[in-house]
């Protein structure tokens, strides 16, 4: 691991990117024209990035790229390339709006939220399955992509951080956003918006920017042309997801998938200098964790997003137990695990989980090797938000440990047959928030397997009693 930067992470994300996808599938019956058209950005805006000599890019989740920027040198320096990512993000996206190839696509809309403050590199490391995976942790990512998600088309919202190092000429364009900053409050009360419209910060930029959109635009045109639609395959899987197997010219659509986020919260704001090697160790505990918990209920790691897991539990040919099933089980036992970690500490820990059920187009794509590991759809928005917004998000601002499902993945617990379906079922209730009902449930896989076994006793001693025989009794999963 690094030492601590100081630096802004950036998102950049597509705002309408579930519409699209919609209306691809709609009218061409799979997605090859999306997943076209956002490896032809990912891959672009990276290839501008690199121009500069300290952006990285660390991930593409779903519809959004996530960028930092060290500040080597001067403020100043870092305020200039963040606008100017901004300002070719909203081209790019005009760009690719405008191609034939992607003519019957709904245009991209393009939202962006910047935070800046402490961070660290992270290469997490699992010995076991050779895994090696970059992110970084810190506050500045989690709390920029809570302002993107807040972002209007053509917009970008800002902290008072990085409203602070703004030059004159761009401060002036900025303007205090009091309706994001009230629904900020109720998990980040420290943190107040800014918003501007791209268009206006793009004004303020020198022919230096329009030397390198224009260089780049022409990469642009070259990418979208040197890979033909036809090339290009979506196909259905009946098989466990292997993202290994995957490419842009050969992606997946899952009929019925669970989704999961986990999110540990409250310890990434933490980062400093005087705790930066318990900060290493607790990381690797906490994401090695909940790796490994993923696959031991047969899932599918997607990627990590800064101290965020993401996962994918799909139907496939002679799975042992029901997808939704090992959803939930690996999300309780994942609170069993989090108390385990909290024994010796006494900073408690929290982790929010949320999960959602539905279908999923999944992909690699990227400049880099096709390096990101794509979910994407509807059920993975569900996911996120009831990980981001519900889980351990109350109205006193609490950090509970929680898990928050949908009410799709609630319907087919019930409608699954069996008593495991049926304890999971009962340990939910019903939470409605801004009118969507989610079911909420704090129970740990250790006290479902602890009321199971005493019921069990129970009902071997009753046998018993009444000469029926005695059967034997044991944990399930």
């Amino acid at each position: 691991m690094e030492k601590v930067n100081y630096g802004i992470h950036l998102y950049i994300n597509i705002n309408n990117l579930n519409s699209v996808v919609k209306k691809d599938e709609n009218n061409h019956d799979n997605l090859c024209r999306t997943f076209h058209a956002l490896n032809t950005f990912t891959a672009i805006i990276e290839k501008f990035a690199n121009e500069f000599d300290d952006i990285a890019i660390e991930k593409f989740t779903t519809s959004r790229l996530h960028i930092y920027i060290p500040v080597n040198n001067t403020a100043d320096k870092i305020i200039e390339e963040t606008i100017e990512l901004v300002a070719f993000a909203q081209k790019l996206a005009d760009f690719i709006n405008k191609s034939s190839k992607y003519q019957s696509l709904v245009n991209f809309q393009i939202g962006c939220g910047a935070d800046y403050g402490k961070y660290t590199e992270f290469e997490f490391t699992d010995k076991d399955t050779s895994l090696t995976e970059m992110t970084t942790i810190g506050s500045p990512a989690n709390r920029a992509a809570k302002l993107q998600s807040l972002c209007d088309n053509g917009k970008v919202l800002i902290s008072k951080e990085v409203y602070e190092l703004l030059p004159q000429k761009y401060k002036t364009l900025f303007f205090g956003d009091h309706a994001a900053t009230l629904k900020l409050a109720r998990k980040y009360s420290d943190l107040s918006a800014y918003g501007a419209t791209i268009n206006d910060l793009t004004k303020q930029l020198d022919n230096k920017f329009a030397e390198r959109t224009s260089r780049n635009l022409n990469e642009a045109a070259t990418l979208i042309n040197n890979l033909n639609l036809g090339d290009m395959s979506i196909s259905e899987t009946s098989n466990k997801l292997d993202f290994s197997n995957l490419s842009l010219k050969n992606s997946k659509r899952i009929e019925e998938a669970a989704i999961l986020f986990a999110d540990i919260r409250g310890f990434t704001k933490k980062v400093d200098e005087s705790n930066l090697s318990e900060m290493k160790q607790l990381v690797q505990v906490v994401l090695t964790m909940m790796y490994h918990e993923v696959l031991g209920r047969d899932g599918v790691h997607v990627q990590f997003q800064g101290d965020r897991e993401s996962a994918v539990f799909n139907k496939y040919k002679n799975e042992n137990y029901d997808f939704a099933i090992r959803c939930i089980l690996c999300a309780m036992h994942m609170l069993d695990r989090v108390d385990e970690i909290n024994q010796n500490r006494a900073d408690k820990l929290n982790i929010g989980i949320g999960c959602s059920l539905g279908t999923i187009y999944a992909a690699k794509i990227g400049i880099r090797g096709q390096k990101f590991n794509l979910m994407m759809g509807q059920t993975v928005k569900e996911a996120d938000d009831a990980e981001d917004n519900i889980a351990g998000v109350g109205l006193d601002k609490s950090a509970d440990t929680e898990i928050a499902i949908t009410e799709e993945l609630y319907k087919h617990l019930a409608s699954l047959s069996g008593n495991i379906a049926s304890k999971i079922k009962s340990t939910f209730s019903e939470r409605k928030t801004n009118g969507i009902k989610y079911y909420i449930s704090t129970t740990r896989l250790s006290e479902m397997q602890t009321t199971t076994a005493n019921k069990i006793v129970k009902a071997n001693a009753s046998k018993a009693n009444h000469n029926k025989g005695i059967k034997p009794w044991g944990f399930w999963l």
